[in-house]
């Protein structure tokens, strides 16, 4: 598949620290991208490289196959959102024209293009209102139409839903990435946020002192990554890929391989829906007979010790079976229950321990 831009030989280096050192990363007219990494990685160093507005890149760029001469005619295809609602005094309307002023645009043209932008981020009720009297979730619709406004062909999101709150949060990604899926945008979306990743994100790419150590499909990369460097930025949760068998009241039945599961379900979830379900290592229980007496483990599965990782306080034992997972567990209890690589043991989980996560294919 052509890429609609790609960048080769990227390079930023700073005070004589290599901030961002890539071969090339492209991105597909229409995919949405998220890119994770630790603090300090380059991630926002590469969206500005994405963007061509990073003075200090020596990438070589191609926009549609044909290699860029004019960096200020891509610039004007590029819409950029970051985390600050960073909005102008005046009124919303006058904040969402003003590309279009830039650009030069018809005035007839620009009210009507303002007009529908406004109505498709349910701003049409505020368009004379002072921008210093919007709510959080009101400002950042704002800046999502005002990059959105002129039509950009790439969109590039630098954690812009990070200051809202979890309602008003999924109520603004959930009218984004409406309009982007309908109307074809490629975007790109930095996020710590694994819930938006996971539901909204075609790829996943994975940043690590200023190199790409993983991409792929998203589900791919989250469910079967098992490196170090990978696992620090997934953090400790295994995510373990399910589809939804039933739901009732709140609580759902999902299978993953062969083995089925019984977990919390606070969302709207489908029958026949795929998710993931997201469990910490210290909820998951091992034993060698599949018995957890006075518990109320709900859930059990069988599988393959992998490795057992030695911390200062407990070990981490990696699970394979039908998925990868992982487990946190005492050295007395490494050592009572005999534990060693390639033992299958039997691990379990409480319902309540598991979160149930949305896939992107929805």
């Amino acid at each position: 598949m052509e890429s609609q831009l790609r960048l080769k030989d990227i390079f930023v280096k700073a005070e004589n620290k290599v901030i961002l050192s890539v071969d090339e990363f492209a991105l597909a007219k229409g995919q949405v991208l998220g890119l994770v990494g630790e603090n300090g990685a380059g991630k926002s160093t590469l969206l500005r490289c994405l963007s061509l507005i990073e003075k200090k890149s020596k990438a070589i760029a191609f926009y549609e196959g044909e290699p860029v001469s004019n960096v200020q005619l891509i610039r004007k295809k590029i819409g950029l959102v970051f985390q600050d609602s960073l909005l102008f005094k005046g009124n919303v309307e006058a904040n969402v024209a003003y590309p279009l002023k830039l650009r030069k645009l018809p005035k007839k043209e620009i009210a009507q293009k303002v007009e529908n932008i406004l109505n498709a981020f349910g701003l049409e009720d505020l368009a004379l209102r002072s921008t210093g009297f919007l709510s959080g979730g009101e400002a950042k619709r704002v800046c999502l139409a005002r990059a959105l406004v002129y039509d950009p062909s790439i969109l590039l999101l630098d954690e812009p839903f990070r200051e809202l709150d979890q309602k008003i949060r999924k109520e603004v990604e959930s009218l984004l990435f409406s309009y982007v899926k309908a109307n074809n945008i490629t975007t790109v979306l930095v996020s710590h946020n694994f819930d938006e990743i996971i539901r909204y994100c075609d790829e996943l790419a994975i940043i690590h002192q200023g190199k790409i150590i993983k991409r792929g499909l998203t589900e791919v990369v989250i469910s079967t990554s098992a490196e170090k460097e990978v696992a620090s930025v997934l953090g400790d949760s295994s995510f373990i890929k399910v589809r939804i068998e039933e739901v009732n009241g709140q609580s759902a039945l999902v299978k993953a391989g062969d083995s089925s599961f019984m977990v919390a379900c606070y969302d709207d979830f489908k029958v026949g829906q795929k998710a993931f379900v997201s469990l910490r290592p210290e909820d998951i229980f091992i034993s060698n007979n599949g018995s957890f007496k006075n518990s109320s483990v709900r859930n059990s599965f069988t599988a393959k010790i992998t490795a057992i990782e030695k911390r200062d306080s407990f070990s981490r034992l990696k699970l394979q079976t039908d998925f990868l997972a992982e487990a946190s567990i005492t050295k007395q209890s490494v050592e009572e229950l005999d534990l060693h690589k390639g033992k299958t043991v039997v691990a379990g989980f409480k319902a309540t321990a598991a979160k149930l996560i949305k896939g992107n294919d929805d």
